[in-house]
C-alpha cells in the first residue's frame, strides 16, 4: 500500500489538489475491500449555497 492511501485511511477525508481543482477523498477498508469516495470541492458547495441560511449565514466546506 502506498502512504498516501494510509494517510487517507488514517485522517479519514483529505484534500488532493490537481492544478486548479480541489477534491475531497475518503478511503475506506472493509477487511480485504477498499473503497473510495471523492469529488470537486467546487461541485459539492453548489447544494450548500442554495440553503437559504439568511443574511448573516454562511456554507463551507
Amino acid at each position: 500500500m502506498s502512504p498516501g492511501l494510509v494517510m487517507c485511511a488514517e485522517y479519514k477525508w483529505t484534500v488532493l489538489s490537481i492544478g486548479q481543482d480541489h477534491y475531497a477523498l475518503r478511503l475506506l477498508r472493509a477487511g480485504d475491500i477498499y473503497i473510495e469516495a471523492w469529488g470537486n470541492v467546487k461541485t459539492l458547495l453548489v447544494p450548500l449555497h442554495l440553503i437559504d441560511l439568511g443574511e448573516e449565514g454562511s456554507a463551507s466546506l
